[in-house]
């Protein structure tokens, strides 16, 4: 695992060809705020694997009382991914190897001597996330008087939050190289080498890994100029709409929407019950933006500090239509439970084609449908294509992989005959094979197929809040989520308004000026609706930031 990450290194480096530093950065201790998303994923990923391990075993006692053909039960090791922990031994072997790694580049690597640049390593001993680590960086070099504002940075990470600390930054030039998202039906895992699902769904059943390692992920970078020039036009028309008490201030409003897409959800806080990413929500907050800054005294935001007055008269109008977003939301899931009924009512005809289109499309088979084969077209051709960008990326940077591929475990010996030159596999040591292969792929994508019906959960799991449905759904909402009796539920709401305001300025702080609290958490696993965020409270809660931020800077370290 270790020579991988260095040769993924070695692929970026000579991508970027950094010039004059490279920081790496390693996850240390993160703020109390995360600590409990990453248990929550944590926990979540291993009931997956387990049910998905209770799933395989039931397939294959069907298929054991059915007299089929059983998969090689394989005792795969699978990597656990709670070890890559601050604290743990392979944190602390992947520091020593990536000094390791530093320094063989230095005296070895041609590049690396020609380039020149400083490398800067913080590993998981020093606290706070590694983008964050990164951003401190940064904003202690802007203080510098000799600081050049015309430097460029790229940084490496696939987490959205990302895309909101590069436009932070305010940096003229500002890029983050990232992985391209594939989707998951062409994903090809790690693991087996099998298609449509990655390694933590993985069971061990799929295609051989012998050309997993060759193929390698295509990569882009997202510019933030650019994605600050589309900003600008969204917000070009507050520039003629603005008070003279309040002049238009284009980086003011980058600061604003930074803080506005926290309410669609982060890393420390939920989303506002009626605000969702995928319904476009942040589009519908930048038009009330849009619409209501004109009329306001402030800004939102003021290097990192929130204004909080401004920032409940948001909060009045996101309340204002709730209701309506909730009943639009019943509308479109009745809907679409009613196509659902219908396409189940259908047989398992329909079942059997879209099972046999993903087990097929990998195999070549031949489909009776139109409209499937072009599918199974139109996902060859962008499989390729990402294959095909992966592999001139590959050839272009000069990754020689052949002493990975021959370090790998021997072969089969049912596969050492039709590697030889002139000599023919016998017919008889080649067919079981072949039979083999075909048993695990069917098996496999009945597998999935299962973990997929599994995940529409249809009336199994109904909905008791039924947001929008009724005159009391706010109560049902507190009652089922929270556990929250009657009789405490206005002492419940002006405990969770605070935290949750109080949750709202700490992710600007951070974001903006470093750590305010290494010990604050929001201690609910759901947001208020934004008309309880509403209140007296907010007050309270803009004193108690002031007073973190003022032990902040006093004791740093505190």
């Amino acid at each position: 695992m270790y020579e991988n990450i260095f040769l993924y290194l070695d692929r970026l480096i000579r991508i970027i060809r950094p010039k004059k530093m490279l920081y790496m950065a390693i996850d240390g201790v993160a703020p109390r705020a995360k600590m409990n998303q990453q248990r929550a994923r944590r926990f979540r990923a291993a009931q997956e694997r387990d049910e998905m391990e209770r799933e395989q075993d039931k397939l294959r006692q069907d298929w054991e009382a059915e007299g089929r053909a059983l998969p090689n039960k394989q005792s795969a090791k699978f990597f656990d991914s709670n070890v890559i922990t601050p604290g743990t031994n392979f944190l602390h072997k992947m520091s020593e190897a990536i000094r390791y790694y530093i320094h063989d580049r230095t005296t070895n690597d041609p590049l690396w001597q020609k380039l020149k640049f400083r490398i800067i390593l913080s590993d998981a001993n020093v606290p706070s996330e590694g983008e964050h680590k990164v951003m401190q960086f940064i904003r202690l070099q802007r203080a510098q008087p000799e600081y050049d504002p015309n430097i460029r940075h790229c940084l490496y990470g696939a987490d959205a939050d990302l895309i909101m600390l590069g436009l932070a930054t305010h940096e003229a030039h500002f890029a983050i190289i990232r992985e391209v998202v594939i989707p998951k039906s062409e994903k090809k895992c790690t693991l087996c080498g099998g298609t449509g699902h990655v390694a933590s769904e993985c069971t061990g059943e799929g295609d051989d890994a012998e050309d997993t390692i060759a193929i390698q992920k295509p990569f882009q970078i997202l510019s933030i100029p650019v994605l600050r020039q589309y900003l600008a036009l969204q917000f070009a028309e507050l520039e003629h709409r603005m008070p003279p008490s309040m002049p238009y201030d284009f980086e003011r409003c980058i600061d604003d929407f930074v803080f506005m897409c926290f309410f669609v959800g982060n890393d420390f806080l939920p989303h506002l019950p009626s605000l969702n990413i995928r319904d476009g929500s942040i589009d519908q907050m930048m038009a009330l933006y849009i619409e209501i800054l004109p009329s306001m005294e402030n800004y939102f935001t003021n290097c990192g500090a929130t204004n909080l007055p401004q920032v409940e008269q948001f909060l009045e109008y996101l309340g204002g239509i709730e209701d309506q977003v909730f009943k639009n939301r019943l509308n479109q899931e009745s809907k679409m439970r009613a196509e659902k009924g219908d396409a189940r009512k259908q047989g398992d005809d329909g079942q059997s084609v879209a099972s046999g289109s993903s087990s097929s499309g990998q195999m070549g088979g031949d489909l009776g449908g139109p409209s499937t084969v072009s599918k199974i077209s139109n996902m060859e051709a962008s499989s390729d294509t990402n294959a095909w960008h992966a592999q001139l990326l590959a050839n272009s940077f000069s990754m020689d992989l052949e002493n990975l591929e021959t370090s790998e475990a021997p072969e089969p010996d049912a596969k050492k005959p039709r590697q030889e030159t002139g000599t023919l596999a016998p017919p008889m040591a080649k067919k079981p094979e072949t039979s083999g292969k075909f048993v695990d792929k069917e098996f496999h994508s009945a597998l999935k197929d299962r973990l997929k019906e599994r995940e529409d959960l249809g009336e199994a799991m109904a909905d008791t809040v039924r947001l929008g449905e009724g005159p009391h759904w706010k109560q049902r909402y507190y009652f089922e989520k929270f556990k929250v009796k009657q009789d405490d539920l206005v002492d419940f709401l002006q405990r969770i308004r605070k935290a949750y305001i109080e949750g709202l300025c700490w992710v600007l702080v951070y974001y903006y000026q470093g750590c305010a609290s290494w010990t604050w958490f929001y201690p609910y696993h759901y947001a208020p609706f934004a008309s309880d965020l509403i209140g007296r409270n907010l007050s309270s809660s803009a004193a108690w930031v002031n007073h973190v931020r003022y032990i902040h800077w006093k004791h740093p370290h505190a």
